[in-house]
């Protein structure tokens, strides 16, 4: 359901498969996955069946819920029982190391127990969960509590043209800028305001705003105007 991380996806794939390996995906969006000629699997048991390292590539593995949350809120409930799905796999599936990418949450330290399930904290202090990479430098100490020694390396998205052939627009003289807002309460209606007054009355800046959640899916919290 989000671009980001299927784009994170094909691109370490693409590059797994461009040294010589076999590659699966789970989940990965279909049209997605037959425009890349990659294999998407429905099911943990089906992505792990035959491999020998499984690699999460980017997610915001760390992203904190309130008890209350994780029982009421069913995309939180959904969230945590991927993980008692991923903790159970390192089970059945002792030779296989389990390796996050460009992961994270809000690089702050928190108590794992306040804000995370046992099948989440169960997962990341399993041997089968190897070191790997952070995308916010906060996120470096709060792994430091589960064992594990995560190196911080910025976002992975930032590096999109060294994996995808890009399309970029038509050079101009104007400056553009990218915008990715949430809606609600995490949006400045008064920067939004002066983004508008000034675009109506200048024609040096390019404003533009993406969202990178599918619609279809009904993920729609990120802002984007009509115009």
């Amino acid at each position: 359901a989000n671009v980001g991380d299927d784009m994170q996806a094909i691109a370490m794939a693409l590059h797994i498969r461009n040294l010589g390996y076999d590659v699966k995906l789970y989940q990965l969006e279909q049209s997605l996955a037959d425009k890349y000629n990659m294999k998407s699997c429905g099911s943990i048991n089906e992505l792990l069946d035959g491999v020998n390292l499984c690699i999460i590539a980017g997610g915001a593995l760390l992203t904190p819920f309130r008890w209350y949350k994780r029982i009421l809120n069913k995309a939180a409930r959904e969230y945590e029982h991927d993980f008692k799905e991923l903790y159970l796999a390192t089970l059945t599936y002792p030779n296989i190391n389990f390796c996050a990418i460009s992961f994270g949450g809000d690089g702050k330290v928190k108590n794992p127990e306040t804000w995370f399930s046992k099948w989440r904290i169960n997962f990341f202090e399993s041997p089968s969960f190897i070191d790997g990479t952070v995308r916010l430098q906060g996120d470096v100490a709060m792994m430091k509590i589960f064992g594990k020694n995560e190196k911080y390396y910025p976002d992975m998205l930032f590096q999109a043209p060294h994996f995808f052939d890009c399309k970029p627009l038509a050079q101009t003289k104007k400056r553009r800028i990218c915008l990715q807002f949430k809606k609600g309460r995490y949006l400045d209606k008064q920067l939004l305001k002066d983004i508008y007054t000034y675009a109506s009355s200048n024609d040096d800046v390019e404003f533009h705003f993406i969202t990178t959640h599918m619609l279809k899916v009904g993920l729609t919290y990120q802002y984007l105007p009509k115009y």
